[in-house]
C-alpha cells in the first residue's frame, strides 16, 4: 500500500475512538469488541507501517526484539478479553484511554513482529491469540449469565460470536501465512 493509503487507514480507524462516536461505539459490547478494539489494532499497524517499516535501519536494529514484541502484543490483546477490563473501561475514562492506548500498541507491535520474528514464534504467538479469541468468544456464547455488569446477555452474545469469527478468519488467514513462510504452498505443486 502507497504511504497516502496508510495515512488514510490510520485516520479512518481512530474515527470510532474520538468523543463523538466513542459514547455510540461503546454502548454496546458488539461494537466496541468487534467495531473499536479492531479498529484501533489497525490503527497502530497503520502507524507502524507509516513511520518504522519504511526505515531498513531501524528495522534491523529491531530483529532481536521480535520475542518481546509478540509477547507484548499478546498481553495488550488478552487483557481486553478479560470481562472486568471491559466493565472497567467502561467506567473509567482513563482505563478507557489506557485499554485503546495499549490496543493500538498490540497492533503495532504485531505489524513489528511479522516483519523480524522467524516464522515458528510468530506461529506460536499469533496461533496463541487465535485460539484466546476461539476460547473467550465461545465463553460469551455460551454462558447464561452476564459477564460484563455495563453490557445486556444478548449484546454479550452478539460478541462472542463476533470473536470467533475473527478468530476463525485470523487463523485461516495465519495458516496460509505460515504456509508461504515454511515455503509449503510450492510442495502442493509437486503433488
Amino acid at each position: 500500500m502507497s504511504r497516502k493509503s496508510w495515512h488514510l487507514v490510520l485516520l479512518i480507524c481512530l474515527i470510532p475512538a474520538l468523543p463523538p462516536l466513542r459514547d455510540v461505539v461503546e454502548a454496546s459490547m458488539s461494537s466496541l469488541m468487534l467495531c473499536l478494539l479492531p479498529c484501533l489494532a489497525v490503527a497502530g499497524w497503520a502507524f507502524a507501517e507509516l513511520y518504522v517499516i519504511r526505515h531498513r535501519s531501524l528495522m534491523a536494529t529491531m530483529q532481536p526484539y521480535g520475542l518481546a514484541l509478540c509477547t507484548l502484543s499478546t498481553f495488550a490483546y488478552g487483557v481486553w478479553m478479560v470481562p472486568i477490563a471491559i466493565d472497567l473501561s467502561r467506567m473509567s475514562m482513563a482505563t478507557g484511554i489506557a485499554r485503546d492506548v495499549s490496543v493500538c500498541v498490540a497492533g503495532f507491535s504485531m505489524a513489528l513482529a511479522i516483519r523480524i520474528s522467524p516464522w515458528p514464534v510468530l506461529l506460536f504467538f499469533t496461533g496463541n491469540l487465535v485460539w484466546m479469541g476461539v476460547t473467550v468468544g465461545l465463553i460469551f456464547v455460551d454462558e447464561q449469565v452476564r459477564l460484563c455488569a455495563n453490557y445486556l446477555l444478548g449484546d454479550q452474545h452478539q460478541a462472542g460470536a463476533g470473536i470467533v469469527a475473527y478468530s476463525a478468519g485470523a487463523g485461516l488467514w495465519l495458516l496460509g501465512w505460515v504456509c508461504r513462510k515454511a515455503g509449503l504452498a510450492d510442495l502442493s505443486s509437486d503433488i
